[in-house]
């Protein structure tokens, strides 16, 4: 490429005379000549909205077991960040910011195109997979480390710690000697001791269905839902005659860039599958439901729908072992709901896409990248579909499926062969994704409760503790860790509501001053502390930063 620029510098007829430039360099061209532009024409063009590629939809799916590996290594490292902050700030415990910067280095690296999108070769994932084996081992251990400390200083002589990692106060479950139970209310960045026993049985699984408080579940004879009754609604949340959590499959060849492309007439190219699934049984403690085993070609798909005595969710544990080439798997939701668009979330916020087809941009958007969910509501009523590894979405009319697999054979012949292991789960709620508790229980289903059994030593921590939180529902507390000058600690919230709100947020500890921060952690005007509180506003979708010092 080097060479070729120094010829063309010379000015060949019919060719552009080229100049080597610094990137900096170039965008300071750019920039000056936009503005020319803008003073000539008289107006400077403004965009709304989000600048779509129609091109190049594979990446949100190729390589599942990569995608699956940087999801679990985000939430890890923020688990491991949050613990290791409240250790040094409760316990004098020396934070380990070489470690953490080491590791988070490890996954930003593969976070590299072409590997995060799954379209390098094979050689590459063989060594992202050891990567990511070794930071996912670390942060564990890590993880557990500064839990143990915390166990060992908490004010109890029986019961359970129950961790909570996330920026707000929620119920979950934790499992002991291998049966999952459901725990009370922890609090934000923080723990309770609870004593936890598997309480009455809440699920009930008869033949084809499963039942508790919230839902009764029908499956059919080939691993569909044929019926899901709300009953606290009193309705059915499928179409009629309509199969929810259908798993289609589709012929997947692209023209040009196997990894890379969706072809947008995947849709005409549907593969029959008929084959009768396999239902049994099973019981997890605080949750219950039917296991689904089903045979494709040289695959096969092992499916558990659990019910959970108390939480709203309806988990879809997933296990595949994919032998397959060139097709992709989708599972659908014809919802019984009326809307024009759904809603997806990205990072640090969500956008709207159109059910409709009406025209060639409509249609070009026929696959959505989108993160922890997905939803369609209508006035009083919506279905929020949750995971904790998928990126692929799609949606055509009342239908929300998301995308599980695409084997590309290009440019690494073995992707998507294997073992695959996720969870996606359906949340049907009154009202929108704002009320229906949407982005919290989707923060939840990927990070889970930690646990440990108290043990003796010097008892200073109380039995129940936040080292922050904040009282309104729309803001999402992200992270807790230690500034990168190792002068004070770093809390990064987001509004993921659309909301402009005067957050309060509440801390466990006593602090000497906080901060606004840019992304930098460069600090900017004081906010004024009231004891342990202090106000901090949050425009639409904004991400703030805070630094405290104690």
């Amino acid at each position: 490429m080097l060479v070729q620029q120094r010829r063309l510098s010379k000015g060949l007829p019919g060719y552009p005379k080229t100049e080597i430039h610094t990137a900096l360099e170039h965008l300071e061209m750019v920039k000056k000549s936009f503005y020319q532009n803008g003073e000539a024409l008289r107006r400077i063009p403004r965009w709304t909205g989000e600048l779509y590629l129609e091109y190049h939809r594979g990446p949100y799916t190729s390589m599942a077991q990569n995608k699956r590996y940087n999801r679990k290594m985000e939430f890890l490292l923020q688990k491991a960040e949050g613990l290791a902050a409240a250790a040094s700030l409760l316990s004098d415990t020396a934070y380990p910011s070489q470690q953490l910067r080491s590791l988070w280095l490890t996954t930003l690296k593969n976070q590299f195109h072409d590997i995060i999108p799954g379209s390098s070769i094979f050689e590459v994932y063989e060594d992202s997979r050891r990567e990511y084996a070794v930071i996912l081992n670390s942060c564990e251990d890590l993880a557990e480390e500064y839990l143990e400390r915390l166990a060992e200083r908490v004010d109890a002589t029986d019961g359970y710690l129950v961790y909570n990692s996330l920026g707000f106060a929620r119920t979950g479950t934790v499992s002991i000697e291998g049966k999952t139970l459901e725990t009370a209310r922890i609090p934000a960045f923080g723990w309770k001791v609870l004593r936890l026993e598997k309480a009455e049985d809440g699920v009930k699984v008869a033949g084809n269905t499963i039942e508790n408080k919230w839902y009764r579940i029908e499956i059919n004879a080939y691993g569909g839902i044929a019926s899901l009754v709300d009953k606290r609604f009193q309705r059915e949340v499928f179409q009629e005659g309509k199969i929810g959590n259908e798993l289609l499959l589709f012929e997947d060849f692209p023209q040009d860039y196997d990894a890379w492309d969706i072809p947008a007439y995947y849709q005409e190219k549907p593969l029959q599958w008929q084959e009768k699934a396999e239902l049994s049984p099973v019981y997890d403690g605080d949750r219950a439901g039917l296991r689904i085993s089903r045979n494709y070609q040289s695959s096969t798909i092992i499916q558990t729908v659990y019910l959970y005595r108390t939480l709203p969710r309806i988990d879809f544990d997933t296990e595949i072992q994919w032998s397959e080439e060139h097709q992709l798997l989708k599972a659908a939701f014809p919802l019984k709901i009326h809307n024009s668009h759904a809603t997806y979330e990205i990072q640090f916020g969500n956008l709207e896409r159109p059910t409709y087809r009406n025209t060639s941009w409509d249609a070009a958007r026929f696959e959505v990248c989108g993160h922890k969910w997905a939803d369609l509501s209508e006035g009083n009523y919506g279905v929020s579909i949750l995971n904790d590894c998928k990126y692929g979405w799609s949606a055509v009319d009342s239908t929300l499926c998301l995308t599980l697999l695409k084997c590309a054979t290009y440019p690494n012949p073995q992707a998507d062969k294997g073992s695959h292991a996720f969870t996606y789960s359906l949340l049907p709620h009154g009202g929108d994704y704002r009320q229906g508790e949407t982005v919290r229980e989707a923060y939840s289903l990927n990070q889970p409760l930690m646990w440990r059994r108290i043990k003796t030593g010097e008892k200073k921590l109380p039995s129940e503790f936040s080292l922050v939180s904040c009282s309104n529902p729309n803001i999402i507390i992200e992270t807790f860790k230690q500034s990168e000058d190792g002068k004070g600690y770093i809390i990064r919230l987001y509004d993921a509501h659309n909301c402009n709100t005067n957050a309060v947020l509440s801390f466990g500890v006593d602090l000497k001053r906080v901060f606004l921060c840019d992304l930098l952690e460069n600090p900017g005007s004081e906010l004024h502390l009231e004891g342990r509180k202090v106000k901090v506003p949050v425009s639409n979708f904004e991400i703030v930063t805070l630094k405290v010092e104690k």
